[in-house]
């Protein structure tokens, strides 16, 4: 409670430290952020600032009423700062900086595990092949109960002491050093009781991309753009397209994006002429195009691009590039709308900021930010059940989508091909 007028402190010598490292920066940056204001005035308005900054760590260090440790202050101030740019600029802590890296790189120590939101535990959610995970026989959907003697148990009510730990935080756990162990205390429905596994942690690298045929149709899923992924879009479309009479289903859906220039290389595997994205950085001042290529290139498959409300960022470079150039049909629903590019940038400390520092355009010049692409052709995720008005007791109608021939197409594909409609969209209109 507010109680009188405060005393004028002291900066202590660690804020002064700080203060005096942080105004040199800002001075060194050019003035930024006056831009625009008349020199005297822009270097008297900074100051101010710099002085409200210094004064505010001074008050909260000796002041508030618990102590707070310097870095935390200081990450606070600079996530603050970056919280004020735009929704997709961050501030990482150098643990969460480096497990940014390892996902975008898709290497990492770990077990080739991913924990998801399950019941009274986390469930397995995915297993890379060929992992510690995969030669200890674990599958889709066990329970992981423990983690390193930990119970990963779900707190029993709102009034519990303990706080609840997310699936995310847990699949953290599993990660570390290559060559160290972690136990795990697994369920399965079929077994009589817990068993637990010590598995020893490995370099796991996690595939980006799925490759499967379905008749005459190459299926190629890309969950995100990472490091290894253009490579293995090239060796499926190498592998794929030698078989005569095969279209390509491109599938992006749930994508993120990732890394721009992986992208941009998927896109010119399509296209063998025209511009591909323009990258506009700082202020407009310079324009970068990238434009597609004859060499490697695949154009001349019939293809189709599916796309749903999370198809973000290169993804959507991608479909904007092929539906503009008239060489892919897009199928699905709107995507997200991301049209700007974010960088990696390395702090001293380890930690870092991933900061946009451009936007692209389309072909024909035309931004994403908030539009999204339209699909071609729209399909929702779900099929609605069709019932009759009266007589039946409301019994559903046999859908006439599902009962389409899938002629040449396993059984496996097509229980895959009904329980997608989507998907089932695209192949029928390349099989058509």
């Amino acid at each position: 409670m507010y109680s009188g007028p405060m005393r004028n402190r002291r900066v202590p010598h660690w804020v002064a430290s700080h203060f005096t490292t942080f105004a040199i920066g800002l001075l060194l940056a050019g003035g930024t952020i006056a831009h625009g204001l008349p020199s005297q005035r822009a270097n008297d308005q900074r100051y101010e600032a710099l002085d409200s900054f210094a004064q505010s760590l001074s008050l909260i260090a000796t002041s508030h009423v618990d102590v707070v440790g310097e870095r935390k202050l200081l990450y606070g101030a600079i996530r603050g700062m970056v919280g004020e740019l735009d929704p997709h600029s961050a501030f990482y802590t150098p643990s969460q900086y480096t497990r940014l890296r390892q996902d975008t790189e898709g290497e990492f120590g770990g077990i080739g595990l991913t924990l998801g939101e399950g019941g009274a535990y986390p469930i397995v959610e995915a297993v890379v092949p060929a992992s510690p995970a995969s030669r200890a026989g674990l599958q889709i959907g066990d329970e992981v109960a423990g983690i390193d003697g930990a119970s990963t148990a779900r707190k029993k009510s709102e009034s519990s002491s303990e706080p609840e730990v997310s699936a995310v935080a847990w699949h953290s756990r599993l990660r570390g050093a290559t060559g160290t162990r972690v136990k795990l205390r697994v369920l399965r429905g079929e077994w009589v009781a817990p068993r637990t596994l010590t598995l020893v942690r490995e370099r796991i690298a996690v595939p980006s991309v799925h490759s499967e045929r379905i008749g005459n149709v190459a299926h190629i899923s890309i969950r995100r753009f990472r490091e290894a992924t253009s490579r293995d879009v090239y060796r499926a479309l190498s592998i794929e397209l030698a078989k005569p009479n095969t279209s390509i289903i491109l599938d992006m859906r749930g994508n993120p994006g990732g890394l721009l220039d992986k992208g941009i290389e998927v896109a010119d595997y399509f296209l063998d002429k025209g511009v591909i994205v323009s990258v506009v950085s700082r202020g407009g001042r310079d324009v970068e195009v990238a434009r597609a290529h004859k060499e490697r290139s695949f154009s001349k498959a019939p293809m189709v691009v599916l796309v749903d409300q999370n198809t973000a960022s290169a993804s959507e470079i991608i479909a904007a590039a092929l539906q503009e150039a008239g060489r892919a049909t897009i199928i699905g629903v709107s995507t997200y709308g991301k049209g700007s590019v974010q960088s990696f940038l390395d702090l001293k400390d380890g930690s870092g900021l991933k900061l946009t520092t451009s936007r692209y355009l389309t072909p024909k010049g035309a931004t994403l930010e908030g539009v999204g692409i339209e699909p071609d052709i729209r399909s929702e995720a779900f099929e609605p059940m069709v019932v009759t008005a009266g007589g039946t007791g409301g019994e559903p109608v046999k859908n006439t989508v599902k009962s389409h021939k899938l002629t040449g197409v396993s059984a496996i594909h097509r229980e895959q091909l009904l329980e997608d409609p989507q998907l089932l969209k695209a192949f029928q209109h390349l099989t058509k």
